[in-house]
């Protein structure tokens, strides 16, 4: 915990552990610049009211990793239960903000599976005279995947390569026909400090969509790198199909 607030790995554990509330489908928790959380999203199905996910999800933080948040920051997308990736008639969905006045621990939450997201288990970046090599390594489900990319020293930036090796890694994860790729990574400097923005291409035919991603650049930029790539695609990737075998890929 830095400042006061949760760090990033007591974060990540939050949003499992409220993915797992009874209808919760995905969860994302938005930071600010000094680690306070900022925003909880929900998204949900069935047919529980809105405000009593609110409540699971504050009682949770609370009771799970010892976070008090202000209800005002908790807002649910309720999905209807005939609406799906392929309903054309479904209605938006809409998004409530959550209620106070369930701070005691409570024993009548609904615990589902976890959902997990990608995680990452190590990164290494080799600097040498002509060549920027660099190696990352990914896990999901108990499933590992690593990737690595060369390239020639001046190019880029020796985190760009990082996050191409990430993009390769994450590649491997997946059981899909589409292409998955970095199109972009660039540092920029926000409230004094370094960060990292990376651009995640899909690409399936002729279509394309692309996804971004940030991460602070901390001491380590190729770290950080590989933290912007998978927040560029941790949202979507629960809906994609996964491998059930290990991937080893190096471009």
């Amino acid at each position: 915990m830095q400042n006061g607030f949760p760090a990033r790995g007591a974060i990540d554990r939050a949003e499992r552990t409220i993915r797992r509330i009874r209808d919760v489908r995905s969860c994302r928790i938005v930071t600010g610049a000094d680690g306070e959380i900022a925003e909880v999203h929900v998204v949900a199905g069935g047919g529980r009211p809105p405000k009593k996910i609110a409540r699971d999800v504050e009682s949770v933080l609370k009771a799970e990793a010892g976070i008090d948040i202000d209800h005002r920051k908790i807002g649910v997308v309720l999905l209807e239960e005939h609406q799906g990736e392929d309903s054309a008639q479904a209605g938006p969905p809409r998004e409530e903000p959550g209620i106070h006045g369930f701070p005691e621990i409570r024993d009548d939450l609904e615990i589902l599976e976890d959902f997990s997201r990608v995680e990452l288990r190590s990164v290494s970046v080799l600097v040498e005279s002509g060549a920027v090599s660099a190696e990352v390594s990914l896990s999901r489900d108990g499933q590992v995947a690593s990737g690595r990319h060369t390239a020639r020293r001046g190019e880029a930036p020796p985190f760009a390569a990082a996050a191409r090796a990430a993009a390769l890694a994450l590649a491997e994860l997946l059981d899909e026909q589409f292409h998955l790729c970095l199109t972009d990574i660039r540092e920029f400097e926000i409230d004094g400090r370094k960060a990292l923005a990376a651009v995640v291409a899909l690409v399936d035919g002729r279509d394309t969509k692309r996804f971004t991603g940030c991460a602070f650049a901390g001491d380590d930029p190729g770290e950080a790198a590989v933290l912007a790539v998978l927040d560029a695609v941790n949202r979507p990737f629960g809906r994609w199909k996964s491998r059930r075998e290990t991937h080893y890929r190096i471009r």
